[in-house]
């Protein structure tokens, strides 16, 4: 019976430090097998301070909660300009070095010997003496972690987390400081696997390097793969599965004295199978915040298209950017050299030329994506040269991407609301102590995404999700996403690139209802058609300069500019 209860107690614990693994792997989409070395910190830091110096068992689980979060935060930080595949070869580097210091630093830790007996646990007077006493201890600590995990995960601080690991460079364009998420999800996953360690020395009463190797960081990276990435519940599941599964296969009576590799087989199909038919895991990914298991939320009553709450003039519009004596060099080639430009509000500006011209550069310097080498960019009077893109955002200059960069993992409807700035459930302040305010705040964002959608007519799409689209209507969700940021500069690349001709006269209508409104919209745009048919002014870029700035159709009367901008002599193209 004992055998059986230890199974379920190890199933809490590698359910519990899979439960908050799967906040860094499943929401934020780094896979850290730094996870283990975490957990080995803070069982080895709880051991320390009880076996050799004799603290409470409270006192020392404070600290070693307290170690794996500062090691948390040093991780996110190594992290932090690291793609995916180099996050998971520098993550092993800091299990390989924790691992050998283990081993090493015998006069602490024991060495490969590891450290024992470590006195059993007193939590508030109670101290499990048992297996079976341990169950209700890890089952309320659990809990506790899926409860924290939830909350983060299933609320609009889960789905900027979503956004960033889907494209944290259009997360920060949004005004989100995708930093400061990066170090929070850390050091509040470490600190989960720091006091997991904890418990799990304690309940062995004994710590070695053998329980926190490559062997574990693995065991608790499938488990979150096979339960369902950001989906703690399947994390519980998986864990319950994986670490009984053995134990079943090792009752079976078959194959006599090849027992043993004949379940090994048994388990390894039975893997294969899982992956095979159910790759997202057992419980797949919610496209909805605070839906687990996938079910949709009512949307809000959608208004009219064109509804004046979502096109009244923002605060903060009549400001206008400009940019002075810009300059960016890449090597040897000048992007932008020495660019004057100025935006003014409640007007369309294009910015056309050849390919190459340094028309996107422009938009990178002036929206904080790249800083300039020489020149400033201003907002009204405001500065905001070599300022972040996430502050420039915030400020209230706006931007789509040539490429569109949408969340594609999530849903129409919650690309458009995660834009909405200010939201209390992005904070952990008032997402743990504040729910009301939450809610409200909640309910408030959603009302905007819901008519931001209705402005652009693609309410009716909502639930679907945003990889299903057209590319045309992908496009229009770009524009919503900038309604709901509330912008009062947009700065559109290429609008109307990739779109049938239905959908480019609807983004025209949407792009003059906004300038109408006292925004300020400049676009990108290769279809002079479009830029004629705006009625706006045109900068005429070429090799990093402005050349020309007028009406399309007398920037196209000059044949030197003609020759430039189709790349041949402008008879050819008479």
């Amino acid at each position: 019976m004992e055998l059986w209860v230890d199974v379920v107690n190890q199933a809490l614990v590698f359910g519990a430090l899979a439960i908050s693994l799967n906040l860094v792997m499943g929401y934020l989409g780094y896979l850290s097998l730094a996870h283990a070395a975490f957990f080995g910190l803070g069982a080895y830091t709880m051991a320390v301070l009880t076996r050799t110096h004799e603290w409470p068992f409270v006192p020392a689980t404070t600290v070693a909660v307290l170690a794996s979060a500062v090691a948390g935060l040093v991780v996110a930080l190594a992290s932090l300009r690291m793609s995916g595949e180099y996050v998971v070869l520098m993550t092993l580097a800091v299990l390989s070095i924790g691992n050998q210091v283990a081993r090493s630093w015998v006069d602490v830790t024991g060495g490969a010997t590891g450290l024992f007996p470590i006195e059993p646990a007193s939590l508030f007077g109670l101290s499990p003496q048992s297996v079976v006493a341990w169950v209700p201890v890890l089952s309320v600590v659990t809990a506790v972690i899926l409860a924290v995990v939830w909350r983060l995960g299933e609320s609009p601080y889960g789905r900027v987390l979503k956004a960033i690991r889907d494209d944290p460079r259009a997360t920060s364009a949004l005004g989100k400081r995708v930093v400061r998420f990066q170090f929070q999800v850390f050091a509040i996953s470490a600190a989960m696997a720091g006091l997991v360690g904890a418990l799990w020395g304690s309940y062995l009463e004994f710590v070695s390097p053998t329980s926190f190797g490559l062997d574990a960081a693995m065991l608790v990276a499938a488990i979150v793969v096979l339960g369902g990435t950001a989906n703690p519940v399947g994390s519980v599941i998986a864990a319950a599965a994986l670490i009984s599964l053995p134990d079943i296969l090792a009752k079976l009576d078959i194959g006599g004295d090849n027992a043993a590799p004949i379940r090994n087989v048994a388990y390894g199909v039975a893997l294969i199978l899982l992956v095979r038919y159910r790759p997202a895991g057992l419980l797949r990914e919610s496209r909805h915040v605070g839906r687990l298991f996938g079910g949709a939320p009512p949307l809000p009553e959608a208004v009219a298209p064109g509804g004046d709450s979502v096109v009244s003039t923002p605060a903060g519009a009549g400001r206008r950017l400009g940019g002075r004596a810009l300059s960016k060099r890449f090597g040897a080639i000048a992007a932008l050299d020495d660019v004057d430009i100025e935006l003014p509000e409640g007007q369309i500006t294009a910015l056309i030329g050849p390919n190459g011209a340094g028309k996107s550069t422009l938009f990178n310097v002036l929206t904080g994506d790249l800083r300039p080498d020489g020149g400033t960019v201003t907002l009204g009077e405001l500065d905001l040269t070599g300022q972040p893109s996430y502050r420039t955002a915030r400020a209230g200059v706006g931007r789509t991407f040539q490429d569109v960069r949408l969340f594609q993992t999530m849903s129409v409807f919650d690309n458009v609301v995660v834009a909405v700035p200010e939201q209390p459930g992005e904070r952990l302040g008032p997402l743990f102590l504040a729910p009301a305010r939450v809610r409200g705040g909640e309910d408030a964002a959603r009302r905007i995404a819901a008519e931001c959608l209705s402005f652009v007519r693609l309410d009716h799409l909502a639930d679907r999700p945003v990889n299903d689209l057209a590319f045309g209507d992908q496009k229009l969700v770009a524009l919503a996403r900038l309604l709901a940021m509330g912008s009062t500069v947009m700065l559109l690349d290429e609008p109307s690139a990739g779109t049938d001709p239905g959908r480019v006269s609807m983004m025209l209508d949407v792009v003059r209802t906004l300038a109408g409104s006292g925004r300020t919209v400049c676009l990108v745009e290769h279809n002079l058609d479009v830029i004629r048919r705006l009625e706006g002014r045109a900068y005429f870029l070429d090799e990093g300069r402005i050349v020309a700035v007028d009406t399309v159709d007398h920037l196209m009367a000059s044949p030197a500019l003609v020759e430039s901008y189709f790349g041949g002599p402008a008879r050819e193209r008479a």
